[in-house]
């Protein structure tokens, strides 16, 4: 079977060089700079949230690994002594001070650390959980200094005295 149709003709394009005015740039995607600023502050924002949260959750288990450990008269409440440095996340997210954050950073670290060990000592199933939580809780600490060190200072003034996002969805990030 052969195809006795004649195969399409390429024709050439009209190449001339026109200026910008009649160039018409409706599919390019421009996005002006107070709103590329407004989606930068957002997400410092929404992660400032979580960072509060998680060190908030943090502050918690500490004050009930304290009471425990004094109840059963346990040795555990030195754990009591990184209390500081989880109170400094939640201050630093609060304030949006990235020098505050690297306490609570310090502190994930730490008990990643000994979390990781734990589990491998005592093949503890259990521990190596806490070690992916807390691995989890360093990673989205780290991005959240990371934006900050790459906001400018505008932005996180304007952070510090208030500002709130004016949609009503709020994306709280989980990477």
């Amino acid at each position: 079977m052969s195809d006795t149709t004649p195969p399409p003709e390429a024709l050439p394009i009209n190449s001339q060089p026109t200026t910008s005015d009649d160039y018409n740039r409706s599919h390019i995607l421009s996005i002006q700079q107070s709103e590329l600023n407004t989606l930068i502050k957002t997400d410092i924002y929404n992660k400032a949230r979580t960072i509060k949260v998680i060190s908030l959750i943090d502050l918690i288990f500490l004050f009930v690994n304290l009471v425990i450990s004094l109840f059963l008269n346990d040795v555990a409440y030195f754990f009591f002594l990184f209390f500081p440095l989880c109170l400094s996340g939640y201050f630093g997210a609060k304030n949006y001070n990235k020098y505050m954050v690297y306490g609570y950073l310090s502190y994930l670290f730490i008990m990643t650390v000994i979390y990781i060990a734990i589990a491998f000592v005592y093949s503890n199933f259990f521990y190596f959980i806490l070690f992916v939580i807390q691995l989890y809780f360093f990673t989205i600490t780290g991005n959240f200094i990371n934006c900050l060190s790459k906001a400018d200072s505008e932005s996180l003034e304007s952070l510090r005295e208030g500002w709130k996002p004016n949609n009503e969805l709020i994306v709280i990030h989980y990477y």
